[in-house]
């Protein structure tokens, strides 16, 4: 244990635990698309929680934003494998399990960008649509 350095967490306390950033140094903004995001379909009726930008300095651009929705995991991801191929969006990686009910994963890829679609219930009626683009 190192006591002779200053313990910074108790002066970042008025900092907000990022909604959908995976990293504190990314650029994130609540309920509102930031700057740049790539144009991706949006689930009907899901509310945008928040999006948030890869810190350009230390990674590659890259972008990930959040919606909620009450539609299931399952609904919801049937809806993205049915819509994104008819905007030219081709599946690279199909959920593991289709029929999953807490958790679906899938990869799509159009014009050489790719994206990473999670589909999660977060709890009973409240399912999580986080949008990755790396």
């Amino acid at each position: 244990r190192d006591l002779g350095k200053p313990q910074e967490s108790k002066q970042k306390t008025s900092i907000q635990t990022p909604e959908v950033a995976t990293d504190p140094s990314f650029t994130e903004v609540k309920g509102e698309l930031i700057p740049g995001f790539p144009n991706f379909p949006v689930y009907p009726g899901a509310k945008l929680k928040a999006s948030a930008k890869r810190n350009e300095e230390t990674q590659a651009k890259g972008y990930r934003a959040k919606w909620e929705t009450s539609g299931s995991v399952y609904e919801v991801m049937q809806w993205y494998l049915r819509e994104l191929p008819k905007l030219g969006w081709t599946t690279k990686e199909p959920p593991n399990d289709p029929q999953a009910q807490g958790e679906q994963v899938a990869k799509f890829v159009k014009d050489n960008q790719e994206v990473t679609l999670i589909v999660e219930e977060e709890k009973p009626g409240e399912t999580e649509i986080i949008v990755d683009f790396p």
